[in-house]
This record gives C-alpha cells, sequence and structure tokens, in this order.
C-alpha cells in the first residue's frame, strides 16, 4: 500500500511544489526502484491547476520517481518527455452533478479495480493508496474557498478534490515561509480546513533567510515557530532555508539529489533530507550522516594551514 502524503497551504507560493519535488527526489533515491522490475518506489502527482510542478518535471531529463499530472482544465494532458505512456492521464474531472452530490459519500474501492499505476479522473483519487508505490507526494491548489462561516466550500471544485484526496492522505505537510504575510493563510488551511476534516498534519518552516540574524538566532525563522507553536500546531523540527539554487532549480531541470557537491548546495540539499528522515521515511538516516561528514570535512579543510588547535 502506498503511503499518500498530501502538501497543502491554501496560499499560494510558499513553496509547496518545492517540497513534493525534493521529497519525492530524496526518497526515490534513498529507497531505489524495486529490484524485480526496476519501476521507480516514488510518484509524485500534481492536482494543482497552475502547473508549477509540470513546468519543472517537464526539464527534468532524469527523474528517480514517476511524476502524474491530473487535468482539471477539461483539456487533454500535454504528454511530458520522458514520462511512461502509462503515466499520462488524458480526461478532465468530471465536476458536474454526479459527482458533488456523491462528495460526502465514502468511496468504496473494488479489489483489483484500480488503475495500475496512474491517476486521471476524480475516482481514480480514490485508489492512490493502492498504487505500486512506497510513497505518492501530492502538490495540491494554492487555493481552497472558504464560506463566510470561514468553512471549506462544498460547491466548489477545490473542495471537491481536496475531499477526496484527504480521504486517502496518510499525513498532510504544511508548508509555511517565516515571511508573516504567509501566516494567515496557514492559519485558515489548518484552522478552517485541516482540522474540521480531521486530518492529520505537520508545519514545516520553509523557504527562510539563513543570512538574516547571528549564527544561533534567526529573528524571521524564530519568529515563525513562535507563531506555530503558539497555536499549539505539530511542527517539524527540520526547516527548509533559502538557497538560490531551489529557486533555480526548475529552471535549470535539477532536483536536490543532482545538486553539485560544493559546501553550499550540499548544505541546501540535506535540509530536505533531514526533513524526510524527520517524517520517518526509512533508510534516510545512513544518508543524512553521510552528507554532514563530507560537510565538516570541507569546514575542516577550510581552516588556515598555520592554524593550530587552541592557539590564534
Amino acid at each position: 500500500m502506498a503511503r499518500v502524503h498530501l502538501i497543502v497551504n491554501r496560499k499560494g507560493g510558499v513553496g509547496k511544489s518545492t517540497v513534493v519535488a525534493q521529497l519525492s527526489a530524496v526518497t526515490a533515491e534513498t529507497l531505489g526502484a524495486d529490484p524485480e522490475t526496476g519501476a521507480p518506489s516514488v510518484a509524485a502527482l500534481s492536482a494543482d491547476p497552475q502547473g508549477s510542478l509540470g513546468f519543472w518535471m517537464n526539464r527534468v531529463d532524469k527523474k528517480p520517481f514517476d511524476y502524474m499530472q491530473l487535468e482539471l482544465d477539461g483539456h487533454s494532458a500535454s504528454p511530458v518527455p520522458g514520462m511512461p505512456r502509462h503515466l499520462i492521464p488524458s480526461p478532465s474531472l468530471d465536476l458536474g452533478p454526479t459527482v458533488l452530490l456523491g462528495l460526502d459519500q465514502e468511496p468504496v474501492p473494488v479489489p483489483g479495480s484500480a488503475p495500475a499505476n496512474f491517476v486521471k479522473t476524480l475516482d481514480d483519487i480514490n485508489y492512490l493508496r493502492e498504487l505500486p508505490y512506497q510513497h505518492v507526494f501530492v502538490d495540491t491548489p494554492g487555493w481552497m474557498e472558504l464560506t463566510n462561516d470561514k468553512a471549506l466550500r462544498k460547491d466548489s471544485w477545490t473542495a471537491v478534490l481536496m475531499r477526496a484526496l484527504f480521504k486517502q492522505a496518510h499525513t498532510v505537510i504544511v508548508p509555511m515561509e517565516s515571511e508573516p504575510m504567509s501566516w494567515e493563510p496557514t492559519f485558515e488551511t489548518i484552522e478552517y480546513v485541516l482540522k474540521p476534516l480531521g486530518a492529520k498534519f505537520i508545519v514545516v518552516v520553509n523557504n527562510w533567510e539563513p543570512r538574516d540574524g547571528s549564527h544561533e538566532k534567526h529573528p524571521d525563522r524564530d519568529a515563525a515557530i513562535t507563531f506555530i507553536d503558539d497555536n499549539g500546531w505539530p511542527r517539524a523540527n527540520s526547516t527548509i532555508r533559502h538557497f538560490k539554487v531551489h529557486s533555480n532549480a526548475s529552471m535549470y531541470g535539477i532536483l536536490c539529489t543532482q545538486y553539485k557537491q560544493n559546501r553550499m548546495e550540499l548544505n541546501a540539499a540535506l535540509d530536505f533530507y533531514r526533513l524526510g528522515l524527520e517524517l520517518g521515511i526509512s533508510l534516510l538516516g545512513p544518508r543524512v550522516q553521510e552528507m554532514e561528514q563530507v560537510l565538516a570535512n570541507r569546514v575542516q579543510q577550510r581552516r588556515p594551514r598555520n592554524m593550530k588547535a587552541g592557539k590564534s
């Protein structure tokens, strides 16, 4: 059974697509492919109509995971170069009355009836856990409509989609930037969407500037952590720092598993390995230790040759 991880925040631009891509990459690299079939053990699914993740995946030559794009606009999907044909979805979601009336009904999966390994319709979402992967990471829309009473609307396409996804999710990861502009949307996402649906979630401080502050204290990051803790939300100890290499990764078509082995890019990649380890993705521990040792060696090599321990 696949473990399904939703990356959710009703604010766009907080790093949902980045978290999906990078966690998919580090997990797939660590778990490896199926020893018998050679098939990837991880899949990334984009259910975001903006298509940010699709733009990125379209530029990555070698992905260690499968990628799927859910089409929501009534048009056939555009094939992604390098994507297996069986992963290319075609018809869009049917958001007509039948789907809406059945929204609050629990899906009743029929064993063996799920698509082998692709997702193209709302019905297919009911079988995400049956997909032949160990992990599926899902990018979600950056907008969820709320009613005047601060509840998720029942008659919007995002409500239909999100309720179907939440029924399949094992965990929900909520990235929140250290910038205060993302705090209120994060509050609304958690208090008005996730909690009423009973979703198990964890908040991750994302994209904070490590150059702002001292070695131990970083005001923006620390303020975001305080905001999360004051609201009593589960929070990841691992945080994602701002690095230019993350911002440029989609343009250059690379993933953090393909970053250069210099100090800056190793640090950037390490944040996602640490987050994956904390979230309980197996086998990441040795890789994290290996990268930390490489970084420690790099720091040691940068010391002046005539500098001796205990002397200035």
